[in-house]
Protein backbone atom coordinates (compact mmCIF):
# COMPACT_ATOMS: atom_id res chain seq x y z
CA UNK A 1 0.00 0.00 0.00
CA UNK A 2 1.55 3.65 -1.37
CA UNK A 3 1.56 5.81 1.65
CA UNK A 4 0.35 9.40 1.03
CA UNK A 5 2.71 11.11 3.17
CA UNK A 6 5.59 9.13 1.78
CA UNK A 7 4.68 10.78 -1.71
CA UNK A 8 4.46 14.35 0.11
CA UNK A 9 7.96 14.00 1.42
CA UNK A 10 9.03 12.76 -2.14
CA UNK A 11 7.47 15.65 -3.72
CA UNK A 12 5.22 13.66 -5.67
CA UNK A 13 1.54 15.31 -4.60
CA UNK A 14 1.46 18.89 -3.42
CA UNK A 15 1.64 20.28 0.26
CA UNK A 16 1.00 23.50 2.03
CA UNK A 17 4.00 23.09 3.76
CA UNK A 18 5.89 25.07 6.38
CA UNK A 19 8.58 23.83 7.38
CA UNK A 20 11.23 21.40 6.42
CA UNK A 21 14.72 19.75 6.94
CA UNK A 22 16.25 16.78 6.45
CA UNK A 23 14.59 14.62 8.79
CA UNK A 24 11.08 16.12 8.54
CA UNK A 25 7.83 17.91 7.15
CA UNK A 26 5.42 20.27 8.61
CA UNK A 27 2.49 20.87 5.90
CA UNK A 28 -1.02 22.32 6.78
CA UNK A 29 -3.90 19.59 7.46
CA UNK A 30 -5.59 19.55 4.31
CA UNK A 31 -9.32 19.32 6.46
CA UNK A 32 -8.47 21.80 9.46
CA UNK A 33 -10.20 22.21 12.48
CA UNK A 34 -8.28 25.62 13.12
CA UNK A 35 -6.27 27.95 11.45
CA UNK A 36 -2.62 26.76 11.53
CA UNK A 37 -3.35 23.13 11.96
CA UNK A 38 -0.15 21.35 11.09
CA UNK A 39 0.81 18.02 10.52
CA UNK A 40 4.52 17.32 11.69
CA UNK A 41 6.08 13.97 10.09
CA UNK A 42 9.20 12.14 10.48
CA UNK A 43 10.56 11.32 6.73
CA UNK A 44 11.27 8.18 7.34
CA UNK A 45 8.10 5.61 7.36
CA UNK A 46 6.95 5.04 10.46
CA UNK A 47 3.53 4.08 11.89
CA UNK A 48 3.59 5.20 15.42
CA UNK A 49 5.89 6.46 18.07
CA UNK A 50 6.78 3.35 19.20
CA UNK A 51 9.10 2.72 16.17
CA UNK A 52 11.20 5.74 16.17
CA UNK A 53 14.75 5.50 17.48
CA UNK A 54 16.01 8.16 19.98
CA UNK A 55 17.67 10.30 16.87
CA UNK A 56 14.36 10.38 15.10
CA UNK A 57 12.12 10.89 17.87
CA UNK A 58 14.58 13.90 19.09
CA UNK A 59 14.31 15.26 15.47
CA UNK A 60 10.53 15.11 15.35
CA UNK A 61 9.97 17.05 18.36
CA UNK A 62 12.55 19.28 17.75
CA UNK A 63 9.98 20.20 14.56
CA UNK A 64 7.03 20.39 16.84
CA UNK A 65 8.62 22.88 19.15
CA UNK A 66 9.83 25.17 16.12
CA UNK A 67 6.92 25.04 14.26
CA UNK A 68 4.84 26.04 17.80
CA UNK A 69 6.97 29.29 17.88
CA UNK A 70 6.11 29.78 14.40
CA UNK A 71 2.29 29.64 14.54
CA UNK A 72 2.35 31.49 17.78
CA UNK A 73 4.47 34.64 16.43
CA UNK A 74 2.59 34.56 13.24
CA UNK A 75 -1.16 33.50 14.16
CA UNK A 76 -1.11 34.28 17.62
CA UNK A 77 -3.62 31.76 19.33
CA UNK A 78 -4.45 31.74 22.60
CA UNK A 79 -3.44 28.51 22.62
CA UNK A 80 -3.08 24.71 21.61
CA UNK A 81 -3.96 21.21 21.79
CA UNK A 82 -0.64 18.99 20.11
CA UNK A 83 -0.99 16.08 20.42
CA UNK A 84 -0.52 11.97 18.31
CA UNK A 85 -3.45 9.69 16.81
CA UNK A 86 -1.85 6.33 17.90
CA UNK A 87 -3.59 3.74 15.83
CA UNK A 88 -7.06 3.29 13.75
CA UNK A 89 -8.95 2.97 16.61
CA UNK A 90 -7.41 6.63 17.77
CA UNK A 91 -8.35 8.04 14.65
CA UNK A 92 -5.67 7.37 12.71
CA UNK A 93 -6.66 7.56 9.06
CA UNK A 94 -2.91 7.41 7.48
CA UNK A 95 -0.46 4.83 8.59
CA UNK A 96 2.36 7.41 8.96
CA UNK A 97 3.07 9.06 12.01
CA UNK A 98 2.00 12.73 12.41
CA UNK A 99 2.23 15.14 15.03
CA UNK A 100 -0.91 17.45 14.92
CA UNK A 101 -0.29 20.95 16.44
CA UNK A 102 -3.85 22.65 16.03
CA UNK A 103 -3.78 26.72 17.20
CA UNK A 104 -6.74 27.51 19.58
CA UNK A 105 -8.67 30.47 19.64
CA UNK A 106 -11.44 31.94 21.91
CA UNK A 107 -14.80 30.84 20.89
CA UNK A 108 -13.38 28.50 19.13
CA UNK A 109 -16.40 25.15 20.55
CA UNK A 110 -12.90 23.07 21.39
CA UNK A 111 -12.14 20.74 23.85
CA UNK A 112 -9.40 19.44 25.98
CA UNK A 113 -7.46 16.64 24.94
CA UNK A 114 -9.04 14.51 28.04
CA UNK A 115 -12.75 15.20 26.43
CA UNK A 116 -11.41 12.86 23.50
CA UNK A 117 -11.99 9.63 25.31
CA UNK A 118 -14.38 8.98 28.71
CA UNK A 119 -13.44 5.50 29.84
CA UNK A 120 -13.16 5.82 33.35
CA UNK A 121 -11.08 3.36 35.19
CA UNK A 122 -12.37 0.87 37.24
CA UNK A 123 -8.76 0.20 39.27
CA UNK A 124 -7.25 2.95 41.31
CA UNK A 125 -4.36 4.74 40.27
CA UNK A 126 -1.72 3.05 42.10
CA UNK A 127 -2.69 -0.79 41.01
CA UNK A 128 -2.65 0.70 37.34
CA UNK A 129 1.06 2.22 37.70
CA UNK A 130 1.88 -0.98 39.04
CA UNK A 131 0.76 -2.86 36.17
CA UNK A 132 2.06 -0.35 33.34
CA UNK A 133 5.58 -0.87 35.00
CA UNK A 134 5.27 -4.34 35.48
CA UNK A 135 9.20 -5.74 34.43
CA UNK A 136 10.73 -2.03 34.48
CA UNK A 137 13.14 -1.80 36.97
CA UNK A 138 12.40 1.24 38.63
CA UNK A 139 14.83 4.09 40.38
CA UNK A 140 14.95 3.82 44.01
CA UNK A 141 13.09 6.81 44.32
CA UNK A 142 9.88 5.97 42.20
CA UNK A 143 9.97 3.05 44.68
CA UNK A 144 9.26 5.14 47.61
CA UNK A 145 7.10 7.09 46.08
CA UNK A 146 4.49 4.57 45.45
CA UNK A 147 5.10 2.66 48.38
CA UNK A 148 4.62 6.26 50.41
CA UNK A 149 1.51 6.63 47.93
CA UNK A 150 -0.44 2.97 49.09
CA UNK A 151 0.78 3.82 53.16
CA UNK A 152 -0.92 7.58 52.68
CA UNK A 153 -4.12 5.54 50.88
CA UNK A 154 -3.97 2.89 53.41
CA UNK A 155 -4.14 6.11 56.34
CA UNK A 156 -6.85 8.01 54.32
CA UNK A 157 -9.12 4.67 54.39
CA UNK A 158 -8.43 4.41 57.70
CA UNK A 159 -9.55 7.69 58.72
CA UNK A 160 -12.67 7.29 56.12
CA UNK A 161 -13.54 4.14 58.45
CA UNK A 162 -13.03 6.03 61.55
CA UNK A 163 -14.97 8.66 60.43
CA UNK A 164 -18.02 6.89 59.65
CA UNK A 165 -17.95 4.75 62.24
CA UNK A 166 -18.10 7.85 65.08
CA UNK A 167 -20.82 9.12 62.93
CA UNK A 168 -22.89 5.38 63.45
CA UNK A 169 -21.94 5.73 67.25
CA UNK A 170 -23.29 9.30 67.74
CA UNK A 171 -26.56 8.32 65.73
CA UNK A 172 -27.23 5.44 68.15
CA UNK A 173 -26.63 7.79 71.05
CA UNK A 174 -28.57 10.30 69.73
CA UNK A 175 -31.75 7.97 69.14
CA UNK A 176 -30.93 5.86 72.61
CA UNK A 177 -30.75 10.15 74.45
CA UNK A 178 -34.16 10.38 72.70
CA UNK A 179 -35.52 7.56 73.79
CA UNK A 180 -34.80 7.80 77.74
CA UNK A 181 -35.44 10.81 77.69
CA UNK A 182 -37.90 12.42 75.23
CA UNK A 183 -38.04 15.78 74.48
CA UNK A 184 -40.82 17.99 76.57
CA UNK A 185 -40.43 21.55 75.30
CA UNK A 186 -43.85 21.43 73.91
CA UNK A 187 -45.38 19.59 76.12
CA UNK A 188 -44.49 23.04 78.81
CA UNK A 189 -45.36 25.41 76.23
CA UNK A 190 -48.72 23.82 75.64
CA UNK A 191 -49.31 23.30 79.63
CA UNK A 192 -48.53 27.11 80.19
CA UNK A 193 -50.91 28.09 77.03
CA UNK A 194 -53.57 26.33 78.42
CA UNK A 195 -53.14 27.90 81.94
CA UNK A 196 -53.08 31.49 80.84
CA UNK A 197 -56.40 30.61 78.63
CA UNK A 198 -57.84 29.52 81.44
CA UNK A 199 -56.83 32.61 83.58
CA UNK A 200 -58.27 34.92 80.85
CA UNK A 201 -61.29 33.31 80.52
CA UNK A 202 -62.18 33.48 84.50
CA UNK A 203 -61.31 36.92 84.64
CA UNK A 204 -64.13 37.45 81.56
CA UNK A 205 -66.36 35.91 83.60
CA UNK A 206 -65.86 38.32 86.80
CA UNK A 207 -66.27 41.21 84.93
CA UNK A 208 -69.69 40.05 83.11
CA UNK A 209 -70.65 38.82 86.83
CA UNK A 210 -70.05 41.93 88.03
CA UNK A 211 -72.02 44.02 85.75
CA UNK A 212 -74.99 41.79 86.25
CA UNK A 213 -74.80 42.81 89.70
CA UNK A 214 -74.78 46.32 89.05
CA UNK A 215 -77.89 46.22 86.58
CA UNK A 216 -79.28 44.38 89.27
CA UNK A 217 -79.09 47.12 91.91
CA UNK A 218 -81.89 48.65 93.50
CA UNK A 219 -81.70 52.62 93.68
CA UNK A 220 -82.10 53.93 97.75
Amino acid sequence: MECLFCKMINGEIMTDKVYEDGDTLAFLDANPSAPGHTLVVPKVHKSNILELSEYELNNLFKTVQKVTEMINKNLKPEGFNIGINHGQIAGSRVPHLQVHIIPRFKDDKGGMIQMVVSNKPKEDNATIASRIMAGEELPDYIKRQIKDYHQEEKKEEAKESEKEKRSEEEKELEEREAELFPPRKNEVNSREFKKKIEEKEEEEEEDIYDKMLKRMRIPN
